[in-house]
């Protein structure tokens, strides 16, 4: 992976107000079960009710500690992401997203220094409590999302678009009629996504001289062919006006097949490179999440996150959340139907 690309891969946080349709959650009304800013709207009719705007600050853990890493490399963004959602009756509405990000310490993805660096721009539909289960009272609620390359690390990957569908179940419980802890929420979510790449290998940023030479066109790091992602999810209410939730996505992606190749050295020789046997790769995300509704048009949340694979480079698995990939975030939400209407509209 290259570098920029896991830099990327970092600040794309799923559910909560959490970045939440890119990577594994298919939550149903992401917005009111695991959104509190879109719980406090679901009652309401207005066609564009659980929109919202998101402004963010990410850092990363190492950034707490100069000898954390060998070469010191402190990491701190701040991000604005656009969520329009539009209802096409009272349980099915559509999403888009799209979110522009900025990293204030010295760049190693950018050409310019503070250069701003777009999301992917994604659309999703969702239909809330589309059948409950008799007796379980498990809500399921499907999905359907298309995603679009206008992020770098997506043109890298040369992907055109991509395809995606799940589903959620949800289990709420009411625990006690008290102040604290009086409900709980538990939440699973399975998507299963198709991107459509014109390459089956990531390309450079910049080609070297001889174009018929491959590695001057592409890194040799394989896209991904098909992404499997399960997400479990728990949100309480510590108070009415504190909410917790936490989650972990387990992400299975399965990339294409990896030929044997030929490779020419700088002196002109010539190394046979087998062909590729494990076509696998597993990733852990992870988020804790402490959510405050200061006003009904504004929410503050703050929490950790990490995104990373399951293994260390030791072989060893890599604790989720508590690791060396882990970032802190705090971020303000304003939902656009309450600021509305406190401007009289």
């Amino acid at each position: 992976m290259r570098h920029d690309e896991k830099r990327g891969l970092f600040v794309k946080r799923i559910a909560l107000v959490i970045a939440a349709t890119i990577l594994c959650s298919s939550v149903p009304a992401i917005a009111q079960v695991l959104n509190p800013a879109m719980s406090a709207q679901a009652k309401k009719k207005k066609i564009y009710r659980g929109s919202m705007v998101t402004y963010e600050n990410v850092f990363s853990a190492y950034s707490l500690s100069e000898g954390a890493q060998q070469s010191y490399d402190p990491y701190y963004a701040m991000s604005l992401t656009f969520l329009p959602q539009i209802w096409l009756r009272d349980d099915m509405f559509v999403q888009a997203r799209l979110g522009a990000e900025v990293e204030l310490t010295l760049s190693e993805s950018t050409d310019t220094k503070r250069e701003p660096v777009l999301t992917d721009l994604s659309f999703t539909y969702m239909w809330t409590g589309a059948y409950t289960i008799p007796g379980a009272k498990i809500v399921i609620s499907p999905n359907a999302r298309m995603r679009f390359p206008t992020s770098k690390v997506s043109q890298a990957r040369s992907m055109l678009f991509s395809i995606a569908s799940g589903f959620s179940l949800t289990r709420s419980f009411k625990l006690h009629s008290g102040k604290f802890f009086n409900n709980l929420i538990l939440n699973y979510g399975f998507r299963v996504e198709k991107p459509f790449n014109e390459y089956t290998t990531r390309q450079v940023d910049v080609a070297c001289g001889n174009i018929n030479r491959p590695e001057c066109l592409h890194s040799g790091s394989r896209n991904i062919n098909w992404r499997f992602s399960n997400a479990f999810t728990l949100r309480t209410n510590a108070h009415a006006k504190v909410i917790l939730t936490l989650q972990v996505g387990l992400i299975n992606d399965l990339l294409y097949e990896g030929g044997e190749m030929d490779k020419v050295l700088a002196d002109g020789s010539v190394i046979s490179i087998p062909a590729t046997t494990n076509n696998h790769n597993a990733l852990v995300q992870a988020a804790f999440d402490v959510t405050v509704p200061v006003a009904k048009w504004l929410y503050l949340s703050g929490g950790l996150m990490s995104f990373h694979n399951q293994l260390n480079p030791d072989s060893t698995r890599q604790f989720p959340l508590l690791n060396r990939d882990m970032m802190f975030y705090v971020d303000a939400t304003l939902p656009i139907a309450p600021l509305v209407e406190l401007f009289g509209g």
